[in-house]
């Protein structure tokens, strides 16, 4: 997976997977994600980002059939905040949160995805990572946004719901994902 855009200092994000926050993903005619959005705030731009490394399709069905590359944050409670993603840490390892990891050139959008603007780099080797993929594709260091301070509360196991994630070919045409594929995106919050 080559550099967007190619010569532009690239940084990968972890980008949580939560309830009431859209991910939505515009597919080209060469299954290459051309643009991603995460509650409408463009992340990006993703032009050389392959689609079958986070999820694979059945083209004659349009249905997602696997996520790929689900990467798995240990010691992190997750929320949306102000119509952003706000993410605690409670040291607890019972505790959890699941998303994607994102090349973004600009840092300056991740102020419309982030409740804090505290970045923490983290090596891949501290996330589990579900249906690896494409070995090596991402930079050994990978950025999260976290607040400064420690949740000590109760926590709980939440579910996203159909259309969180919304996956549209350029032709129109939008992939179905079944319900019970979504279980891999539980995650714990308040």
């Amino acid at each position: 997976m080559s550099s967007p855009g190619g010569s532009q200092q690239v940084e990968w994000v972890f980008i949580p997977v939560i309830k009431d926050v859209t991910y939505e993903f515009k597919v080209d005619n060469n299954d290459n994600i051309t643009e991603l959005y995460v509650n409408g705030n463009k992340l990006g731009p993703a032009s050389s980002l392959e689609m079958d490394f986070y999820f694979d399709v059945d083209v004659s069905n349009n249905q997602v059939r696997k996520f790929n590359n689900v990467f798995v944050l240990f010691g992190v409670i997750a929320t949306k905040d102000s119509n952003k993603i706000k993410m605690q840490l409670t040291l607890n390892p019972c505790d959890f949160v699941r998303g994607f990891v994102f090349p973004s050139q600009d840092p300056s959008q991740l102020n419309n995805i982030f409740a804090s603007n505290n970045k923490v780099s983290v090596s891949e080797k501290a996330f589990a990572i579900l249906n690896r993929k494409k070995e090596g594709a991402v930079s050994s260091t990978i950025n999260v946004y976290i607040t400064q301070n420690t949740y000590t509360g109760n926590t709980k196991i939440e579910k996203i719901q159909q259309n969180t994630i919304i996956i549209e070919k350029n032709t129109g045409i939008v992939f179905k994902i079944p319900n019970d594929m979504l279980n891999i995106f539980r995650y714990s919050t308040t």
